[in-house]
C-alpha cells in the first residue's frame, strides 16, 4: 500500500490534523486520536455509525480540497537529478521520481482529483524529456570537448602558417645570398650545386650537422661563404608531426587540468559527553509521568543540538535517508522525519564514522535535559521568555515557527533544545506509564511496536508539554512536521 500523510487546518476548529492518501481508501484521518475532539465525528459516534475510521468530519475533507486546488506541480533539478514536485499550501514539500510520480497521479485520479491526477502525469513526462536531454548531452560532452581540440589546434597552425609566408617570401627573393650558399655548401660537402636545397627559412638543426660529412673546408671556401643566418633570426615554424601530436596533448591536458570534485566533509554532530549519575525520573503532574522513580545512568554522549538540515542532507545524498528536507535553511533542525528514518540515519552515521551512534534512551533523555536540577523545566519551575521555543511560552499565544538550532539558550549540561522547537524520537517503545520501567536507564523495547516515545515538545506544543518530565508518543512508521532527533552513544 502507497500512503502519504498531508497536514491540514480544519476551517472549522482550526485544529491541525493529518489526513492520510493511499491507493486503498480515499483520504481520511491519519491518527485516530484526532478523531476524538471532532464535533461531527462525536456526533456520528453517538449515532451508532461504524465507519468513522475510515472517514473525515465534512470541514476537514472540505480544507483537504481547497488545499489540493492551490497545489502547485511543477518539475525541478534536485541535485542532478529531474524530479516532481509537489507543494500544497500549509504541507510539507514533495518530491518524486517521475515513475512515482505517474502512480501518485493514478491515486489522485482515483479518488475524483482528475485535475491534480493530470499535472502528475504531464510533469511526469517533462521530467522524463528533461532527463533523456541531459543524458544526450552527457553522451555527446566528450565529442564535442575533442572538435574543440581539433578546432584550437587548427586556428593555432593557421596563425603560425600566416605568420611564417612572409618570411619565406622575403628569403626567396634573396636570390644571389640562396645561390651564394648553395655554393658554399657544394664546396664544403662535394655534392652538386644543383641538389636539393635547404629552405634558407629553415635553420640547420643538430640532425643535419650530424649527417654532414667531418671534411675540413678550405680556407678559400671558408672566406667565401657568407654568414649564415643566426639560429636567433631564423623562424621557429613546427613541422606536421608536432601539430599532429598537439591533438593528444590537448586532449590530456584538458583532461588532467580539471582536479576531481572533492566530496564535503562529513558534518559530524557536536557531542557532549555527560558523567553517569543517579536520576529522579517523572512527576505527579500527569499519569504517564508515574510513578516517580531513580534511575542510574551510565555515562554517554548525547549530541550538542538535534540533527540539522545540512547533516541530514548528507545522508540523503549518500541514498541512505530516503526523505528529502523540506527546509532550506541548514542550521535548522530537519523536521517530518519518522522514528524508522531517524533508525536509517544512525545506522548510516555508524558506518561512515565506524562509531556506535544510536537514539538515546528516554531516561537518559531526561537526564541530559534536565542537566542536573530537578525543577519543571531546567531553569525553573515557571515559564520565561526567551528560554524556549513553544506556543505561548514568549509572551504570544500563536505557535511560532520552528527556530535554527542554538537559537536559544543552552541548559546547564551545554545542551540546545531540551525543551520546545522540535520534538524528538527516543529508543523507547511507549508504555502509557513507568509501571515495571527498569532503574538502569536502558530502553523499553517490545519484540515489535509501532509506537515509540517523543520527548521535548515543539514549537507548536503548549508549555506544559515542553517540561523536563513530558512525554509523548507516535507512530514510528508515520512523518509528522514537528518531529526530529538527537543522537547518543555509550561511552
Amino acid at each position: 500500500m502507497t500512503m502519504e500523510s498531508h497536514v491540514v487546518v480544519c476551517r472549522q476548529c482550526h485544529r491541525t490534523r493529518v489526513v492520510a492518501v493511499s491507493d486503498l481508501r480515499p483520504p481520511c484521518f491519519r491518527n485516530i486520536e484526532e478523531q476524538a475532539d471532532c464535533p461531527e465525528i462525536l456526533q456520528r459516534r453517538e449515532s451508532g455509525d461504524e465507519t468513522l475510521l475510515t472517514m473525515m468530519c465534512g470541514a476537514l475533507a472540505g480544507s483537504f480540497a481547497e488545499n489540493l486546488q492551490h497545489a502547485v506541480v511543477e518539475v525541478v533539478d534536485r541535485e542532478d537529478d529531474w524530479q516532481v514536485a509537489c507543494r500544497i499550501p500549509g504541507d510539507t514539500d514533495r518530491f518524486y521520481s517521475s515513475a512515482h510520480a505517474r502512480w501518485q497521479g493514478e491515486i489522485w485520479g482515483r479518488w475524483g482529483r482528475a485535475g491534480l491526477a493530470r499535472r502528475f502525469r504531464d510533469a511526469a513526462n517533462e521530467a522524463d524529456q528533461a532527463s533523456r536531454s541531459r543524458r544526450r548531452m552527457r553522451r555527446l560532452a566528450p565529442i564535442l570537448a575533442l572538435g574543440l581540440v581539433v578546432a584550437v589546434v587548427g586556428a593555432a597552425r593557421s596563425l603560425l602558417t600566416s605568420a611564417r609566408q612572409p618570411t619565406e617570401i622575403a628569403m626567396q627573393a634573396q636570390v644571389p645570398w640562396a645561390e651564394q650558399q648553395s655554393v658554399a655548401v657544394a664546396s664544403i660537402t662535394g655534392t652538386d650545386a644543383s641538389a636539393p636545397r635547404l629552405m634558407a627559412a629553415d635553420a640547420p638543426g643538430p640532425q643535419l650537422a650530424v649527417l654532414e660529412p667531418a671534411a675540413s673546408p678550405t680556407p678559400e671556401a671558408v672566406s667565401a661563404a657568407p654568414e649564415a643566418p643566426s639560429a636567433e633570426q631564423a623562424p621557429s615554424n613546427p613541422s606536421n608531426s608536432v601539430l599532429a601530436l598537439a591533438g593528444p596533448a590537448a586532449i590530456t591536458d584538458v583532461s588532467t587540468s580539471q582536479p576531481p570534485p572533492q566530496s564535503d566533509p562529513l558534518a559530524t554532530p557536536e557531542m557532549v559527553s555527560l558523567p553517569g549519575g543517579t536520576l529522579t525520573m517523572g512527576s505527579n503532574l500527569d499519569p504517564s509521568e508515574a510513578p516517580i522513580h531513580a534511575v542510574t545512568i551510565k555515562p554517554f554522549a548525547i549530541s550538542k543540538a538535534v540533527i540539522t538540515v545540512r547533516t541530514w542532507s548528507q545522508c540523503v545524498a549518500a541514498k541512505a535517508c530516503p526523505y528529502v528536507a523540506a527546509e532550506e535553511n541548514e542550521d535548522a533542525p530537519v523536521t517530518n522525519v519518522s522514528f524508522n528514518d531517524a533508525q536509517q540515519f544512525v545506522n548510516w552515521l555508524s558506518r561512515e564514522t565506524r562509531m556506535n551512534f544510536r537514539l538515546p534512551t528516554e531516561a537518559e533523555w531526561e537526564y541530559a535535559a534536565r542537566g542536573g536540577t530537578r525543577t519543571k523545566y531546567w531553569w525553573g519551575d515557571d515559564v520565561r521568555p526567551g528560554m524556549v521555543n513553544c506556543k505561548g511560552c514568549n509572551g504570544d499565544q500563536t505557535a511560532r515557527q520552528i527556530s535554527k538550532v542554538e537559537d536559544f539558550k543552552p541548559n546547564p549540561f551545554g545542551l540546545y533544545d531540551m525543551g520546545g522547537n522540535v520534538a524528538q524520537w527516543v529508543a523507547d517503545c511507549w508504555h502509557k506509564n513507568y509501571q515495571g520501567a527498569g532503574t538502569d536507564g536502558s530502553a523499553r523495547v517490545d519484540s515489535s511496536c509501532n509506537f515509540h516515545v517523543i520527548r521535548s515538545g515543539s514549537w507548536r506544543n503548549a508549555p506544559n508539554d515542553v517540561r523536563s518530565a513530558s512525554r509523548d508518543y507516535y507512530d514510528g512508521r508515520i512523518r509528522y512536521p514537528a518531529h526530529g532527533f538527537r543522537v547518543a552513544r555509550s561511552l
